[in-house]
């Protein structure tokens, strides 16, 4: 688990339309061009949320940094919402239920040999001669 507090400087609910506004390099996220982390968090504390940003950062005089407003203006809305798409949960997917097996030793050194895992599976090893000696 991240705390979005402590890394990002937002709330667990603005993480969404923080990722947006800054992008995500590994995810091909673009962003809005001009508008770094501090910004951002700037910009969530002021207006609390991407669509109210969109609407009213751009004339917003003093409430927050010049150049992260002028970036909003110039930012096209189409995409930072496609961006804040992208970095969302898609909680419509159905997910199955889940079922664990009983833990076992065994099973679990079957799997450490169907995956050629030779290091874990020592170690899996090593931990059952000292946790079931």
């Amino acid at each position: 688990y991240v705390d979005p507090v402590a890394k990002f400087g937002v709330e667990p609910g603005q993480l969404g339309d923080y990722l947006a506004l800054v992008g995500d390099k590994s995810d091909n996220i673009e962003g809005v061009r001009g508008v770094g982390p501090k910004a951002a968090c700037a910009l969530l504390e002021v207006f609390g949320d991407l669509e109210t940003i969109l609407a009213e950062a751009p004339a917003a005089d003093g409430a927050v940094p010049k150049r992260a407003a002028d970036a909003i203006a110039r930012a096209d809305p189409a995409a930072v919402r496609v961006d804040r798409r992208l970095v969302g949960l898609n909680e419509a997917v159905p997910l199955p239920e889940l079922a664990f097996p009983p833990f076992s030793w065994p099973a679990l050194i079957d799997h450490a040999d169907r995956f050629a895992f030779a290091s874990f599976r020592k170690k899996v090893i090593a931990a059952q001669r000292k946790l079931d000696p």
